[in-house]
């Protein structure tokens, strides 16, 4: 995956996702923030978007800037949560992304439940979407 490839990627999401990923760090990588600080409090973003951090099916963190503003992500969210589905019950999917690859942020953390603490990072590329589908 070299700087500026883009490359297709399957990632593995449930509808709570978009509330409950997050990742923290001081720096802005790419020009994209995290939703938190180093430290936990909550950061200011500055506009181009923020950084989501996510596995793809074979279990390879990424960060994607603007994951759930992807069309087709956004409706299958809104559609998930409009039924109310408690996490238990909620259908995993994949988004089926074209990605550019922008490079590596290895100073971020990350926590993939808003309850746990931050920790380190699966993997520290950072890719930004071209366009995503969700595989139904």
């Amino acid at each position: 995956m070299k700087r500026g490839a883009v490359v297709s990627v399957d990632i593995t999401l449930v509808a709570s996702d978009a509330s409950e990923l997050a990742c923290a760090g001081n720096t802005r990588p790419f020009g994209y923030d995290c939703a938190f600080r180093a430290d936990g409090r909550p950061a200011a973003e500055s506009g181009r978007g923020i950084l989501v951090p996510c596995l793809t099916n074979e279990r390879v963190g990424l960060f994607v800037p603007n994951l759930f503003a992807q069309p087709e992500i956004r409706q299958r969210v809104s559609a998930e949560r409009a039924r109310g589905l408690a996490f238990e019950a909620q259908e995993r999917f994949t988004a089926r992304c074209r990605v550019r690859v922008l490079g590596h942020a290895p100073e971020l953390r990350t926590r993939f439940a808003s309850s746990a603490p931050f920790g380190p990072a699966p993997g520290d590329l950072v890719v930004e979407p071209v366009v995503c589908t969700v595989e139904r």
